[in-house]
Formats: C-alpha cells, sequence, structure tokens
C-alpha cells in the first residue's frame, strides 16, 4: 500500500483577479487530505467521508460527485503514465472540518490520489509535474478556475501565483486565525457569477484587478520583510476591492454580512487585517494578528458566531507518507 497526504489552501490576497491572469498568494495549510492505494482486480475508490464507497469505471466521461476528483485524478494519472493494472483508492481526511469550508479540499484530494498512485507504480513525480496533472484535472471536474489551489496542495508552503506560473516565496506568519462563517459557498458557481458580470463591465474590472495585483506585490514585499502589520493593511484594502464586485446575492459584493461582521469582530479585537479567504459569500475568513492578542481574536470571532478552524499555514506539499 502506498499513502499520501496534500495540504488545503487559503488565499492571502488575490482572489478572483488570479482568475483573469493577475498574482495572487496563497499558502499551504496543514488541514489537507490523504489518500492511499492498494492492488485491486478492478478500480474501486473508497471515500468515507463522503459517504461513498464502491466501483467506478474510469473510462467514463464523468464521476459520482463524491468522488468526481479523485476518479478524474485517477483517470488522468492513469493516461499519462500507460497504467492498465486496477487499483483501490481510499481518501480520507483527518485534519479536515466535518463540513466543506473553503480550504481547498477537492485540489487536496486530487494532488493526495495523484501523489499516492505515484508512489504506489513507483511513477517519479515532482512538484511541478503533480500541479500540472491536478491542474488539468481540477479544471476538467469544475471546469472554471485558476489552480492556485493545486499549485498549494502540489508544492506546499506560501506562494505567489499566477496562472500557469507558482513561486514559492517567504513563509507567512504563524499567527494566522481561520474562522468559518457557518455558511457554505460554492466557488465555481461564484467564479461564473462573476465573470458575468466581467463581460459587461470589462473596463471597470480591469481597473479593479490591476488593483488587487499592486497589493500582491507589495504584499509579497512585506511578507519578505515580516512586515506583519503592513500585511494587514494590505489584507484590509483587498477586502475593500473585494466588496465593490458582484456576487450572486449580497449587497457585499463577493463579501456578505456574516463576512463583514466577522472580519469586524477580528479587527476590533486587535487583528492587523482580516479579509475573506477564497470566492467569497461564505466559507471562511482569516485575520492576521500578533501572537500575544490571538487568543482575544479567536475569542471575539466565536462571539461574532464564526467557528475556529486549525489551520496552520505554510505547510508542506503532497508527499508519500
Amino acid at each position: 500500500m502506498a499513502t499520501a497526504r496534500a495540504p488545503g489552501k487559503l488565499m492571502i490576497l488575490g482572489e478572483h483577479a488570479v482568475v483573469y491572469g493577475r498574482k495572487c498568494i496563497v499558502t499551504a495549510v496543514d488541514a489537507g487530505v490523504q489518500a492511499s492505494v492498494t492492488d485491486s482486480e478492478s478500480c474501486f475508490i473508497d471515500a468515507p467521508d463522503m459517504g461513498f464507497s464502491g466501483q467506478v469505471d474510469l473510462s467514463q466521461e464523468s464521476f459520482p460527485k463524491q468522488v468526481a476528483f479523485a476518479a478524474q485524478a485517477a483517470k488522468n494519472f492513469m493516461q499519462a503514465f500507460s497504467v492498465a493494472r486496477p487499483f483501490r483508492i481510499t481518501t480520507r481526511s483527518p485534519d479536515t472540518p466535518e463540513k466543506k469550508v473553503g480550504l481547498g479540499s477537492s485540489a487536496s484530494v486530487t494532488a493526495a490520489t495523484i501523489a499516492a498512485l505515484a508512489s504506489h507504480f513507483k511513477v517519479p513525480l515532482d512538484e511541478a509535474k503533480l500541479y500540472t496533472l491536478a491542474f488539468k484535472t481540477v479544471l476538467e471536474v469544475q471546469k472554471v478556475g485558476s489552480g492556485f489551489d493545486a499549485a498549494a496542495a502540489s508544492y506546499g508552503g506560501t506562494i505567489m501565483y499566477k496562472i500557469g506560473s507558482p513561486e514559492p516565496i517567504s513563509p507567512l506568519a504563524e499567527q494566522l486565525v481561520v474562522a468559518y462563517t457557518g455558511q457554505p459557498a460554492s466557488t465555481p458557481e461564484i467564479v461564473r457569477h462573476v465573470a458575468e458580470h466581467v463581460k459587461n463591465d470589462q473596463k471597470f474590472y480591469n481597473s479593479l484587478f490591476d488593483e488587487i495585483e499592486k497589493l500582491v506585490l507589495m504584499a509579497r514585499t512585506a511578507i519578505g520583510r515580516q512586515d506583519w502589520r503592513q500585511l494587514g493593511v494590505l489584507m484590509n484594502h483587498n477586502q475593500e476591492l473585494l466588496r465593490k464586485m458582484k456576487s450572486p446575492s449580497t449587497e457585499f459584493g463577493v463579501s456578505s454580512e456574516r463576512i463583514e461582521r466577522l472580519v469586524s469582530a477580528a479587527l476590533d479585537a486587535g487583528a492587523y487585517g482580516a479579509k475573506l479567504s477564497g470566492a467569497g459569500v461564505g466559507d471562511c475568513i482569516i485575520a492576521l494578528c500578533p501572537e500575544a492578542l490571538e487568543a482575544n481574536v479567536k475569542k471575539s470571532l466565536q462571539a461574532a458566531g464564526g467557528q475556529i478552524i486549525n489551520a496552520r499555514p505554510n505547510a508542506a506539499g503532497a508527499c508519500a507518507v
């Protein structure tokens, strides 16, 4: 049996703009997914966390929703490396919450599955090849996306990312507090909705995305200098720009009333900066704060209705264990 783990992700700055060719900063987090591969008489996927266990025909064009990413990853791996022998894949999420909360579990299970298959079949697979295959897989299943989550799962650490070009940068501070809003969000749906508005007002959105990328570049410098106050200021500015985007059902852009309540709670408790992380509308917010105030920030977020998620940044990329 071969087993591999892949991390989740948190977007620090640059969501949505990255879909349109701008740079973002993403960090891998230690809340991830584990995949194991064993020999089998037929291709079988066991995903207890997703409520699925059964045989899967990898020659099909689509797969059961619960295991679509693992199955597509397996199919792509078989095609890329001419593997014909059947196998059994078992996926588990030992570190992640029961519900999806926006930590990139789709890309994580994809990268973990590919890494476990590579280990089982003794196929050499560096970070670049893993990322390329993982990004291809996620895009085929979701139909939209920029691949930053696949890059985080594959490379690990903290990354400046532009589509097709992951670049590891200095690690992020440990004092990153993560809180779940209690509202799940569909990344593909929100990305598609924003795309409709981009089509109708390209000048406005291009200007907005350019401004976001400027914040990303400044944030890279701040991280390199370990200037966390400055990084917090840039995160707050990024949140302001995200409020200007149109979204499916909120007056707060791709933010929301719940997100804004948690952001305000974190800032009131002394966080340097706080913003949504990911597509928005729901899922998680992140708050950057000094270690001395971490407990206060968590308490304030909980009082505002947030669920604290234990997810530390700068986690290692997908690898066999």
